[in-house]
């Protein structure tokens, strides 16, 4: 059984959008991606400013992940935390290539 010390998370998406260059189309895209950077990036897609204090985004924790999606910019997400600290007070934050592990985990 899989702890949060060893977990590996991998999620498929794919993005069909117009903001897509066409060159990019079939493209994978290797990239830190939290499920809070899907609004964000919806939004800016339909043309939506989603600048940090913005509205509608107001304080959220997302980022958009158009710039990445269409070729301009390396990754703007570079840390997701894995889980935070439970009731044994173990947590996992995964920062670029990194894991920290905080807490007694096992």
């Amino acid at each position: 059984t899989p702890t949060d010390t060893v977990v590996a998370v991998h999620g498929i998406s794919f993005v069909v959008s117009p903001a897509i260059p066409p060159g990019l189309h079939g493209t994978e895209v290797h990239g830190l991606s939290h499920a809070c950077d899907w609004a964000p990036t919806l939004l800016e897609i339909a043309g939506i400013d989603v600048s940090p204090g913005s509205e509608p985004m107001g304080s959220i924790d997302g980022v958009s992940l158009v710039p990445m999606l269409s070729g301009g910019s390396s990754n703007p997400r570079h840390e997701i935390p894995h889980s935070v600290p439970k009731t044994n007070g173990t947590g996992v934050l995964r920062q670029n290539n990194y894991k920290l592990i905080a807490g007694f985990p096992g």
